[in-house]
């Protein structure tokens, strides 16, 4: 199977909150807005996280709030320095001794995204 591009959509409850607060979160506002209540940041090539409101979801509403994403950076630390000068808390540190170190944000809606920079020199 060859895959071409990842699209992670986390489910909110509230567009223009989450779509701000993604904004912070990553740092600059969507790069895309392919639908009413929907916001897109290309994130690296062939990565996209996608924000969409629930009640976008004909056959879920219950989606908000268990999105979990991992995203691979170079540096925590840079990572951990803009989140804090953006004014988004992350929680602390954990390592994994000579494999990871990684720190997690929750959204308004309990959605995890966590940072993880590979301590082993693979990524």
């Amino acid at each position: 199977m060859k895959v071409n591009n990842v699209l992670a959509t986390v489910a909110v409850t509230d567009f223009e909150k989450s779509e701000t607060w993604y904004g912070r979160l990553l740092g600059r506002p969507a790069d895309r807005h392919p639908a009413p209540s929907c916001a897109e940041w290309q994130v690296a090539e062939g990565a996209t996280i996608q924000v969409l409101q629930t009640d976008a979801f004909t056959d879920n509403k219950d989606r908000s709030g268990w999105g979990s994403v991992a995203l691979v950076v170079d540096s925590l630390d840079d990572v951990l320095a803009g989140l804090k000068a953006r004014e988004v808390p992350a929680e602390p540190v954990e390592v994994v001794p000579g494999f990871v170190k990684s720190s997690a944000v929750k959204d308004p809606d309990g959605n995890v995204f966590t940072f993880v920079e590979s301590i082993s020199g693979d990524t």
